[in-house]
Protein backbone atom coordinates (compact mmCIF):
# COMPACT_ATOMS: atom_id res chain seq x y z
CA UNK A 1 0.00 0.00 0.00
CA UNK A 2 2.91 2.40 0.83
CA UNK A 3 4.17 1.71 -2.61
CA UNK A 4 1.27 2.58 -4.32
CA UNK A 5 0.84 5.76 -2.60
CA UNK A 6 4.72 6.21 -3.37
CA UNK A 7 4.43 5.70 -7.03
CA UNK A 8 0.88 7.80 -7.55
CA UNK A 9 2.72 10.68 -5.55
CA UNK A 10 5.56 10.37 -8.15
CA UNK A 11 2.97 10.20 -11.25
CA UNK A 12 1.29 13.27 -9.62
CA UNK A 13 4.91 14.99 -9.75
CA UNK A 14 5.42 13.95 -12.97
CA UNK A 15 2.12 15.18 -13.86
CA UNK A 16 2.59 18.36 -12.49
CA UNK A 17 5.68 19.28 -13.76
CA UNK A 18 4.66 18.20 -17.54
CA UNK A 19 1.66 20.25 -17.78
CA UNK A 20 3.88 23.41 -16.06
CA UNK A 21 6.30 22.86 -18.63
CA UNK A 22 3.89 22.69 -21.24
CA UNK A 23 2.26 25.79 -20.15
CA UNK A 24 5.68 27.87 -20.12
CA UNK A 25 6.90 26.50 -23.61
CA UNK A 26 2.86 27.30 -24.91
CA UNK A 27 3.29 31.13 -23.83
CA UNK A 28 6.77 32.03 -24.15
CA UNK A 29 5.38 34.39 -26.60
CA UNK A 30 3.61 36.62 -26.09
CA UNK A 31 0.11 37.56 -28.84
CA UNK A 32 -1.15 40.61 -30.43
CA UNK A 33 1.11 43.25 -30.67
CA UNK A 34 4.26 43.65 -28.82
CA UNK A 35 5.12 47.73 -28.06
CA UNK A 36 8.96 47.98 -26.85
CA UNK A 37 9.39 51.81 -25.69
CA UNK A 38 12.87 51.42 -23.22
CA UNK A 39 16.07 49.94 -24.35
CA UNK A 40 15.67 47.98 -20.91
CA UNK A 41 12.42 46.33 -22.38
CA UNK A 42 14.35 45.22 -25.40
CA UNK A 43 17.30 43.68 -23.25
CA UNK A 44 14.94 42.02 -20.89
CA UNK A 45 12.53 40.35 -23.90
CA UNK A 46 14.73 36.81 -24.04
CA UNK A 47 14.48 36.52 -20.69
CA UNK A 48 10.62 37.46 -20.15
CA UNK A 49 9.60 35.65 -23.42
CA UNK A 50 11.96 32.80 -23.27
CA UNK A 51 12.77 30.64 -26.95
CA UNK A 52 9.94 33.07 -28.41
CA UNK A 53 10.87 33.58 -32.43
CA UNK A 54 8.18 34.75 -33.47
CA UNK A 55 5.64 37.53 -33.14
CA UNK A 56 2.19 38.65 -34.53
CA UNK A 57 3.50 42.28 -34.56
CA UNK A 58 6.02 44.68 -33.20
CA UNK A 59 6.02 48.08 -32.74
CA UNK A 60 9.60 49.76 -31.21
CA UNK A 61 9.38 53.23 -30.01
CA UNK A 62 11.44 55.49 -28.27
CA UNK A 63 14.46 57.63 -28.31
CA UNK A 64 16.25 55.41 -25.78
CA UNK A 65 16.24 52.78 -28.34
CA UNK A 66 19.47 52.37 -29.22
CA UNK A 67 20.47 48.55 -30.04
CA UNK A 68 18.67 45.32 -30.73
CA UNK A 69 20.89 42.80 -29.65
CA UNK A 70 17.57 41.94 -26.92
CA UNK A 71 15.39 40.65 -30.22
CA UNK A 72 18.34 39.49 -32.26
CA UNK A 73 17.09 35.68 -31.89
CA UNK A 74 13.51 36.79 -33.88
CA UNK A 75 13.19 35.32 -36.60
CA UNK A 76 9.43 36.66 -38.18
CA UNK A 77 7.34 38.86 -37.63
CA UNK A 78 3.78 37.95 -39.30
CA UNK A 79 2.01 41.79 -39.27
CA UNK A 80 3.87 45.16 -38.88
CA UNK A 81 7.09 45.77 -37.44
CA UNK A 82 7.51 49.43 -37.35
CA UNK A 83 10.50 51.33 -35.56
CA UNK A 84 9.59 54.76 -35.23
CA UNK A 85 11.10 57.94 -33.34
CA UNK A 86 14.23 55.57 -31.87
CA UNK A 87 17.79 56.34 -31.42
CA UNK A 88 18.87 53.50 -33.66
CA UNK A 89 21.64 54.13 -35.93
CA UNK A 90 21.29 50.84 -37.92
CA UNK A 91 19.56 47.20 -37.04
CA UNK A 92 22.73 45.60 -36.00
CA UNK A 93 21.88 42.49 -34.63
CA UNK A 94 18.86 41.83 -35.53
CA UNK A 95 20.45 38.82 -37.95
CA UNK A 96 18.15 36.03 -37.61
CA UNK A 97 15.06 37.86 -38.58
CA UNK A 98 13.53 36.28 -42.67
CA UNK A 99 9.92 37.42 -42.81
CA UNK A 100 8.24 40.48 -41.75
CA UNK A 101 4.82 41.43 -42.48
CA UNK A 102 4.58 45.25 -43.31
CA UNK A 103 8.37 47.02 -42.81
CA UNK A 104 7.61 50.25 -41.60
CA UNK A 105 10.80 52.70 -40.26
CA UNK A 106 10.17 56.76 -39.69
CA UNK A 107 11.16 59.38 -37.66
CA UNK A 108 14.43 58.30 -36.69
CA UNK A 109 16.51 60.96 -36.26
CA UNK A 110 19.69 58.94 -35.64
CA UNK A 111 19.45 56.28 -38.08
CA UNK A 112 22.22 56.08 -40.91
CA UNK A 113 21.71 52.45 -42.52
CA UNK A 114 19.96 49.20 -42.39
CA UNK A 115 22.73 47.27 -41.73
CA UNK A 116 21.95 43.89 -39.59
CA UNK A 117 19.25 42.46 -41.23
CA UNK A 118 21.32 39.92 -43.65
CA UNK A 119 18.27 37.14 -43.82
CA UNK A 120 15.88 39.47 -44.02
CA UNK A 121 14.26 38.40 -47.25
CA UNK A 122 10.42 38.49 -47.26
CA UNK A 123 7.95 41.03 -46.96
CA UNK A 124 4.88 40.48 -47.11
CA UNK A 125 2.75 43.68 -46.86
CA UNK A 126 4.47 47.42 -47.28
CA UNK A 127 7.38 48.80 -47.09
CA UNK A 128 7.42 52.36 -46.01
CA UNK A 129 10.29 54.59 -45.17
CA UNK A 130 10.06 58.44 -44.10
CA UNK A 131 10.91 61.16 -42.29
CA UNK A 132 14.57 59.81 -41.71
CA UNK A 133 16.82 62.98 -41.96
CA UNK A 134 20.16 60.91 -41.49
CA UNK A 135 19.68 57.61 -43.40
CA UNK A 136 21.75 57.55 -46.19
CA UNK A 137 22.94 53.76 -47.08
CA UNK A 138 19.79 50.76 -48.21
CA UNK A 139 23.44 48.80 -48.91
CA UNK A 140 22.05 45.63 -46.04
CA UNK A 141 18.39 45.49 -47.81
CA UNK A 142 20.08 43.45 -51.02
CA UNK A 143 18.71 40.43 -49.23
CA UNK A 144 14.77 41.27 -50.25
CA UNK A 145 13.47 39.27 -53.07
CA UNK A 146 9.50 40.38 -52.85
CA UNK A 147 7.52 42.91 -51.48
CA UNK A 148 3.30 42.19 -51.39
CA UNK A 149 2.62 45.86 -51.34
CA UNK A 150 3.52 49.16 -51.87
CA UNK A 151 7.07 50.90 -51.32
CA UNK A 152 7.27 53.92 -50.29
CA UNK A 153 10.61 56.18 -49.63
CA UNK A 154 9.40 59.74 -48.55
CA UNK A 155 11.28 62.67 -46.49
CA UNK A 156 14.67 61.25 -47.32
CA UNK A 157 17.11 64.38 -47.36
CA UNK A 158 20.57 62.81 -46.92
CA UNK A 159 19.73 60.00 -49.92
CA UNK A 160 21.41 60.15 -53.21
CA UNK A 161 20.48 56.54 -54.32
CA UNK A 162 18.88 53.34 -53.50
CA UNK A 163 21.77 51.41 -54.56
CA UNK A 164 21.17 48.02 -51.85
CA UNK A 165 17.75 47.63 -53.24
CA UNK A 166 18.33 45.70 -56.04
CA UNK A 167 17.39 42.19 -55.48
CA UNK A 168 13.93 43.26 -55.42
CA UNK A 169 12.64 42.19 -58.39
CA UNK A 170 8.33 42.71 -58.09
CA UNK A 171 5.97 44.44 -55.93
CA UNK A 172 2.41 44.14 -56.08
CA UNK A 173 1.24 47.94 -55.59
CA UNK A 174 2.94 51.34 -56.12
CA UNK A 175 6.31 52.58 -55.83
CA UNK A 176 6.56 56.55 -54.45
CA UNK A 177 9.45 58.26 -54.24
CA UNK A 178 8.57 61.82 -52.84
CA UNK A 179 10.61 64.95 -51.06
CA UNK A 180 14.27 63.58 -51.87
CA UNK A 181 15.95 66.49 -52.16
CA UNK A 182 19.97 65.34 -52.57
CA UNK A 183 18.72 62.03 -54.56
CA UNK A 184 20.22 61.88 -57.80
CA UNK A 185 19.53 58.65 -59.69
CA UNK A 186 16.89 55.47 -59.13
CA UNK A 187 20.08 53.53 -58.90
CA UNK A 188 19.53 50.17 -56.85
CA UNK A 189 16.11 49.39 -58.99
CA UNK A 190 17.37 47.43 -61.76
CA UNK A 191 16.06 44.68 -60.56
CA UNK A 192 12.67 45.59 -60.69
CA UNK A 193 10.75 44.22 -63.24
CA UNK A 194 7.03 44.47 -62.33
CA UNK A 195 4.74 46.82 -60.54
CA UNK A 196 1.83 48.57 -60.97
CA UNK A 197 1.95 51.91 -60.40
CA UNK A 198 4.71 54.64 -60.12
CA UNK A 199 5.21 58.00 -57.85
CA UNK A 200 8.28 60.19 -58.67
CA UNK A 201 7.63 63.23 -57.57
CA UNK A 202 9.85 66.54 -56.22
CA UNK A 203 12.92 65.10 -56.00
CA UNK A 204 15.10 68.32 -56.66
CA UNK A 205 18.07 66.83 -57.47
CA UNK A 206 17.13 63.75 -59.42
CA UNK A 207 18.72 63.84 -62.65
CA UNK A 208 18.43 60.19 -63.53
CA UNK A 209 16.07 57.56 -63.42
CA UNK A 210 17.66 55.17 -65.61
CA UNK A 211 17.51 52.42 -62.53
CA UNK A 212 14.08 51.90 -63.72
CA UNK A 213 14.22 51.25 -67.24
CA UNK A 214 14.07 47.12 -66.86
CA UNK A 215 9.85 47.38 -65.54
CA UNK A 216 7.64 45.81 -67.79
CA UNK A 217 5.42 49.18 -69.17
CA UNK A 218 2.21 46.54 -69.77
CA UNK A 219 2.22 46.32 -66.51
CA UNK A 220 1.90 49.51 -65.14
CA UNK A 221 -1.40 50.95 -64.84
CA UNK A 222 -0.15 54.74 -63.38
CA UNK A 223 2.98 56.77 -63.91
CA UNK A 224 3.24 59.53 -62.37
CA UNK A 225 6.87 61.70 -62.72
CA UNK A 226 6.18 65.53 -61.61
CA UNK A 227 7.71 68.53 -60.13
CA UNK A 228 11.29 67.13 -60.39
CA UNK A 229 13.20 70.28 -61.55
CA UNK A 230 16.94 68.69 -62.16
CA UNK A 231 15.18 65.77 -64.39
CA UNK A 232 15.14 66.78 -68.06
CA UNK A 233 15.54 63.19 -69.65
CA UNK A 234 12.92 60.69 -69.12
CA UNK A 235 13.43 58.76 -72.18
CA UNK A 236 13.93 54.88 -70.80
CA UNK A 237 12.19 51.72 -72.06
CA UNK A 238 9.66 51.42 -69.12
CA UNK A 239 8.55 55.57 -69.65
CA UNK A 240 8.70 55.17 -73.24
CA UNK A 241 6.48 52.16 -73.71
CA UNK A 242 3.92 53.53 -71.13
CA UNK A 243 3.53 56.82 -73.19
CA UNK A 244 2.72 55.02 -75.97
CA UNK A 245 2.81 56.41 -79.62
CA UNK A 246 -0.48 57.79 -79.56
CA UNK A 247 0.23 61.29 -80.17
CA UNK A 248 -3.37 62.90 -79.26
CA UNK A 249 -3.47 61.24 -76.19
CA UNK A 250 -0.14 59.94 -74.58
CA UNK A 251 -0.23 57.95 -71.16
CA UNK A 252 1.39 59.45 -67.98
CA UNK A 253 0.89 62.30 -65.45
CA UNK A 254 4.33 63.63 -66.45
CA UNK A 255 4.86 67.25 -65.61
CA UNK A 256 6.96 70.16 -63.58
CA UNK A 257 10.15 68.56 -64.97
CA UNK A 258 12.36 70.08 -66.94
CA UNK A 259 13.86 69.88 -70.92
CA UNK A 260 12.46 66.57 -72.56
CA UNK A 261 10.98 65.92 -69.83
CA UNK A 262 8.86 68.61 -69.06
CA UNK A 263 5.49 67.15 -69.91
CA UNK A 264 4.27 63.84 -71.54
CA UNK A 265 3.57 65.03 -75.24
CA UNK A 266 7.87 66.05 -75.33
CA UNK A 267 8.63 62.61 -73.31
CA UNK A 268 6.98 60.81 -76.35
CA UNK A 269 8.22 63.13 -79.11
CA UNK A 270 11.73 62.21 -77.66
CA UNK A 271 10.58 58.09 -77.15
CA UNK A 272 9.55 58.51 -81.00
CA UNK A 273 12.35 59.92 -82.44
CA UNK A 274 14.79 57.31 -80.90
CA UNK A 275 12.79 54.45 -81.74
CA UNK A 276 15.05 51.29 -82.26
CA UNK A 277 14.89 49.10 -85.29
CA UNK A 278 11.84 47.20 -85.11
CA UNK A 279 12.39 43.41 -85.34
CA UNK A 280 9.43 41.61 -85.92
CA UNK A 281 10.89 37.96 -86.31
CA UNK A 282 14.62 36.07 -85.31
CA UNK A 283 14.69 32.26 -85.71
CA UNK A 284 17.68 29.92 -86.38
CA UNK A 285 17.43 26.30 -87.37
CA UNK A 286 19.80 23.42 -88.46
CA UNK A 287 20.37 22.90 -92.09
CA UNK A 288 22.29 19.79 -92.36
CA UNK A 289 25.60 20.53 -90.47
CA UNK A 290 25.34 24.48 -90.87
CA UNK A 291 22.85 27.01 -89.49
CA UNK A 292 20.54 29.11 -91.05
CA UNK A 293 19.76 32.33 -89.24
CA UNK A 294 16.49 34.78 -90.62
CA UNK A 295 15.20 37.79 -89.14
CA UNK A 296 13.18 40.87 -90.33
CA UNK A 297 12.12 44.32 -89.32
CA UNK A 298 8.78 46.31 -89.91
CA UNK A 299 10.86 49.35 -89.50
CA UNK A 300 14.27 50.59 -89.32
CA UNK A 301 15.41 54.39 -88.31
CA UNK A 302 19.35 55.18 -88.49
CA UNK A 303 20.30 51.28 -88.72
CA UNK A 304 23.55 50.48 -89.47
CA UNK A 305 23.73 46.78 -89.34
CA UNK A 306 23.75 43.79 -87.27
CA UNK A 307 25.95 41.64 -85.96
CA UNK A 308 25.38 38.08 -85.71
CA UNK A 309 26.93 36.40 -82.41
CA UNK A 310 27.20 32.88 -81.11
CA UNK A 311 28.53 31.38 -77.83
CA UNK A 312 28.61 28.14 -76.55
CA UNK A 313 27.75 29.22 -72.72
CA UNK A 314 24.89 31.80 -73.17
CA UNK A 315 27.86 34.51 -71.71
CA UNK A 316 30.88 34.55 -73.73
CA UNK A 317 30.02 35.94 -77.08
CA UNK A 318 32.02 36.06 -80.58
CA UNK A 319 31.39 38.10 -83.90
CA UNK A 320 30.20 36.21 -86.77
CA UNK A 321 29.66 38.65 -89.15
CA UNK A 322 28.33 41.90 -89.41
CA UNK A 323 25.32 42.34 -92.30
CA UNK A 324 24.39 46.37 -93.20
CA UNK A 325 20.90 47.46 -92.31
CA UNK A 326 18.72 50.03 -94.78
CA UNK A 327 19.38 52.89 -92.70
CA UNK A 328 15.85 54.55 -91.84
CA UNK A 329 12.51 52.81 -93.74
CA UNK A 330 9.94 51.58 -93.06
CA UNK A 331 9.19 48.28 -95.43
CA UNK A 332 9.76 44.80 -94.62
CA UNK A 333 13.06 43.80 -94.88
CA UNK A 334 14.03 40.29 -94.33
CA UNK A 335 17.45 39.25 -93.29
CA UNK A 336 19.45 36.37 -93.38
CA UNK A 337 22.90 34.47 -92.70
CA UNK A 338 24.73 31.21 -92.39
CA UNK A 339 26.64 29.86 -89.76
CA UNK A 340 29.23 27.44 -91.90
CA UNK A 341 30.83 26.03 -88.40
CA UNK A 342 28.56 25.65 -85.17
CA UNK A 343 30.03 24.43 -82.39
CA UNK A 344 29.26 20.80 -81.22
CA UNK A 345 26.66 20.88 -78.14
CA UNK A 346 24.75 23.76 -77.55
CA UNK A 347 25.38 26.95 -79.34
CA UNK A 348 23.36 30.32 -78.50
CA UNK A 349 22.89 33.23 -81.37
CA UNK A 350 21.50 36.75 -80.77
CA UNK A 351 21.83 39.92 -82.86
CA UNK A 352 23.39 43.15 -81.92
CA UNK A 353 21.26 45.92 -83.44
CA UNK A 354 24.18 48.61 -84.29
CA UNK A 355 22.50 52.19 -84.82
CA UNK A 356 25.00 54.93 -87.20
CA UNK A 357 25.69 56.63 -83.86
CA UNK A 358 27.31 54.00 -82.44
CA UNK A 359 23.87 53.20 -80.02
CA UNK A 360 23.01 49.68 -80.06
CA UNK A 361 20.59 47.05 -78.94
CA UNK A 362 20.35 43.05 -78.47
CA UNK A 363 17.83 41.08 -79.44
CA UNK A 364 16.50 37.90 -77.69
CA UNK A 365 18.33 34.43 -77.78
CA UNK A 366 17.92 31.27 -80.02
CA UNK A 367 19.68 27.95 -79.52
CA UNK A 368 20.90 25.29 -81.88
CA UNK A 369 21.60 21.88 -80.85
CA UNK A 370 24.45 19.59 -82.43
CA UNK A 371 25.43 16.25 -81.19
CA UNK A 372 25.55 16.18 -77.05
CA UNK A 373 22.26 16.30 -75.55
CA UNK A 374 21.94 19.19 -73.58
CA UNK A 375 18.67 20.26 -72.32
CA UNK A 376 18.04 24.34 -71.96
CA UNK A 377 15.00 26.79 -71.28
CA UNK A 378 14.29 28.92 -74.21
CA UNK A 379 13.09 32.46 -74.11
CA UNK A 380 15.40 33.27 -71.24
CA UNK A 381 14.74 35.47 -70.49
CA UNK A 382 10.90 34.62 -71.09
CA UNK A 383 7.15 36.30 -70.84
CA UNK A 384 4.29 34.01 -71.57
CA UNK A 385 5.62 30.58 -72.70
CA UNK A 386 8.89 28.51 -72.43
CA UNK A 387 10.03 25.50 -74.33
CA UNK A 388 13.50 23.25 -74.28
CA UNK A 389 15.88 23.06 -77.29
CA UNK A 390 15.95 19.38 -77.13
CA UNK A 391 12.69 17.44 -77.78
CA UNK A 392 11.22 16.54 -74.03
CA UNK A 393 8.24 14.94 -73.56
CA UNK A 394 7.29 14.15 -69.52
CA UNK A 395 6.28 15.45 -66.45
CA UNK A 396 7.66 19.03 -64.94
CA UNK A 397 7.59 20.82 -61.27
CA UNK A 398 8.78 24.65 -61.66
CA UNK A 399 10.15 26.38 -58.31
CA UNK A 400 10.14 30.09 -57.76
CA UNK A 401 13.06 31.66 -55.86
CA UNK A 402 12.52 30.63 -52.18
CA UNK A 403 12.19 26.59 -53.48
CA UNK A 404 8.33 26.33 -53.58
CA UNK A 405 6.58 24.96 -56.18
CA UNK A 406 4.62 26.88 -58.45
CA UNK A 407 3.49 25.21 -61.48
CA UNK A 408 3.29 21.31 -62.25
CA UNK A 409 2.36 19.86 -65.51
CA UNK A 410 3.01 17.44 -68.44
CA UNK A 411 5.45 18.95 -71.41
CA UNK A 412 4.29 18.51 -74.68
CA UNK A 413 4.83 21.39 -76.72
CA UNK A 414 5.26 24.43 -74.49
CA UNK A 415 4.89 25.41 -70.65
CA UNK A 416 3.18 28.97 -70.23
CA UNK A 417 4.11 30.62 -67.73
CA UNK A 418 1.95 33.86 -68.15
CA UNK A 419 -0.03 33.47 -64.85
CA UNK A 420 3.55 33.39 -62.95
CA UNK A 421 5.05 37.05 -61.60
CA UNK A 422 8.41 37.67 -63.05
CA UNK A 423 11.56 36.59 -61.07
CA UNK A 424 13.86 34.05 -61.49
CA UNK A 425 12.38 30.35 -61.43
CA UNK A 426 13.92 26.44 -61.79
CA UNK A 427 12.51 23.94 -63.65
CA UNK A 428 12.72 20.36 -62.93
CA UNK A 429 12.03 16.94 -65.20
CA UNK A 430 11.21 14.00 -64.22
CA UNK A 431 13.92 12.17 -66.28
CA UNK A 432 16.65 14.44 -65.38
CA UNK A 433 17.97 15.07 -61.72
CA UNK A 434 19.10 18.74 -62.38
CA UNK A 435 17.25 22.06 -61.85
CA UNK A 436 17.24 24.28 -65.23
CA UNK A 437 17.28 27.92 -64.21
CA UNK A 438 15.06 31.23 -66.07
CA UNK A 439 14.00 33.96 -65.81
CA UNK A 440 10.92 35.83 -66.57
CA UNK A 441 10.56 39.29 -67.32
Amino acid sequence: MKNYILNFLKFLLVLIFGLSFMAVTKGTCPTGTVTLTTQAEIDNFSATYPGCTSLDALILKGVGIVNLEGIGHLTSIAGDFIVRETGLKSFKRLDQLHTVGAFIVEDNPELVRFSGTPKLATVTGDILIQNNPSLIHFDKLHTIISVGGDITLNNLSQVIDFIGMHNIQSISGTLTIKDCENLQSLEGFEGMMQLDEIIIDNNDSLSNISGIENIDASTLVSLTISNNSSLSDCMISSVCGFVGTDTSSPNGMITGNAGACADAGSVQIECMAAMPVELVDFSVRKDGDQVSIEWSTASELNNSGFEIQRSVNGTDWNILSFVSGFGTTDRLNVYNFTDNGPKSGLNYYRLKQVDFDGSFEYSGINTVNFGENTLAVFPNPASDQIQFTDDYRGAYEVYNSLGNVVLTGYMTSVIAIDELKAGIYFIRLDQRGNLIRFLIK
